[in-house]
């Protein structure tokens, strides 16, 4: 590869990097009618379709990146990366729903 592709190649990534992302965890999903949800009271636990022990997923504008562990970052929420998911394989919005 040639210094000056190189080069734009850099500056591409560089007016990239600047973009901004929207970065989330999902732990889990569930699907209700909506007469259950006007049901909801105060207290009520809605168990989500993911077992306890299983890496949550980490998304960047609603896109799997990576898998992770929740924990605690001080006063906040955390998450540790885990497994970076291969652009392969990676499911979409809609396997991730089903």
């Amino acid at each position: 590869m040639s210094d000056e592709l190189m080069v734009q190649n850099d500056a591409g990534w560089g007016l990239l990097a600047q973009i901004p992302l929207r970065l989330s965890v999902e732990i889990g999903s569930v699907s209700r009618t909506m007469q259950d949800l006007l049901d909801l009271k105060q207290g009520a636990v809605i168990e989500l379709d993911r077992p306890i022990d299983e890496p949550v997923d980490i998304l960047a504008n609603g896109t799997v990146i990576a898998r992770g562990e929740v924990v605690n970052a001080g006063d906040r929420y955390g998450v540790r990366i885990t497994e970076v998911v291969d652009a392969e394989l990676a499911p979409t919005r809609k396997e991730r729903r089903q």
